[in-house]
């Protein structure tokens, strides 16, 4: 967590000797586009660069109203274009003194850092874990959410995460609690995927796969409401932990209706429905809520997770099964045997108990398989 790579070239906190850092080299007065893409295990990222500023055109792939900015939070898995033009507001031997600090090579008139902390003499921006602004955010191509007339989220549909102890799984190796989001962490069986058993119904599938049934009529919308409780506390078996967490939705762009970092109370549901954000990573606010729509338009399950990896391999996630009749009738024999071959090529590879890296053992997975 304390190396920070840029295309793969870094070097431990800045300063292992001989460590490499990323350059790169533009033409004074040129306008580049620059695609910044956070594929990190447990870091946001604030993207500058020393005396200039840049144009945020997409999030998410999603174009948007165009904004300028010195600064740039990019949550994990998020992913921003942005253009640049290569004319400094001043140059860098303008405050050589500091620069050089930094190693002796910087210190010319076409050298510019990049940086993710704020540094004296340069911008002065907050490192409080947090999103782009709400309002900046507004998707170029007009649209428009619907339904929910009475802006209310059901319990059904309104999920805490926290950490619970879990029964009848194996143990993480450091015995901690586990993180989840739906009725318990997820635990998943490498050799039974989901898709291989559309034909359950509802109440029939093993509450570790943290199936969340969801038969709304095609092209419907569905409101989701995810919550960051202000405190520690126990609400019946879970632990509720005010933290921020990276939530991903698989398979659809969502709407962001809402994000706020007020504890969560029915009576401050402020819906927004024209041209709201529209991505698939957000952040939930520590202490806060979003709520967050997709059209039902896409039948399949679908993973929702946090993108802290280790949140994820704790079990903070869930699958939205989405109209799961159509998904079983798309699913045709023909579409589930690459499913098929995969699964049995695991079994026959897992069968053999000198294959696993510690076969001794009696545990193989302890993770929540995804």
């Amino acid at each position: 967590m304390d190396s920070i790579l840029i295309n793969g070239i870094g070097s431990y906190a800045g300063i292992a000797k001989g460590g490499k850092k990323f350059t790169t080299t533009f033409v004074k007065g040129t306008k580049y586009l620059l695609r910044l893409i956070n594929t990190s295990v447990d870091t946001t990222f604030v993207f500058s660069i020393d005396s200039h500023s840049m144009t945020v055109i997409a999030a998410d792939f999603v174009p948007i109203n165009p904004y300028i900015t010195d600064h740039l939070v990019i949550g994990i898995g998020q992913r921003y274009h942005v253009v640049i033009e290569a004319n400094p507001k001043y140059l860098i031997h303008q405050n050589a003194g500091y620069e050089k600090s930094y190693g002796d090579y910087i210190d010319s008139p076409e050298a510019f850092w990049i940086r993710t902390i704020p540094a004296n003499g340069r911008r002065n921006f907050s490192l409080q874990c947090r999103d782009e602004e709400f309002e900046n955010l507004k998707p170029w191509r007009k649209w428009y959410v619907g339904g929910n007339e009475k802006n209310e989220i059901p319990d059904k549909r309104t999920f805490r995460t926290g950490t619970q102890i879990q029964e009848g799984v194996p143990t993480s190796i450091d015995k901690f609690a586990k993180w989840a989001i739906g009725s318990e962490p997820m635990f998943l069986n490498f050799s039974n995927p989901t898709i291989l058993e559309l034909n359950k119904t509802a109440n029939s599938w093993a509450s570790t796969r943290v199936v969340i049934p969801e038969n709304a009529p095609e092209n419907t919308w569905v409101y989701l409401a995810i919550i960051s409780d202000e405190v520690h506390r126990l609400v019946g078996p879970r632990l509720v932990v005010p933290a921020a967490h990276p939530i991903y939705l698989h398979g659809h762009d969502f709407a962001l209706v809402q994000q706020s970092t007020e504890p969560w109370s029915e009576t401050i549901v402020n819906i927004t429905r024209d041209n709201p954000p529209r991505r698939d990573v957000v952040l939930l606010p520590q202490n806060g809520f979003i709520i967050i729509a997709f059209k039902a338009d896409n039948p399949g399950a679908w993973l929702l997770h946090c993108h802290i990896a280790w949140h994820a391999s704790s079990g903070l996630a869930m699958q939205i099964l989405e109209r799961q009749a159509d998904a079983a009738q798309a699913m045709t024999p023909a579409r589930l045997k690459p499913v098929e071959d995969g699964c049995k090529t695991w079994d026959e590879w897992f069968s053999n108990s000198t294959n696993l890296y510690h076969h001794n053992h009696t545990t193989f997975q302890d993770d929540s398989g995804i």
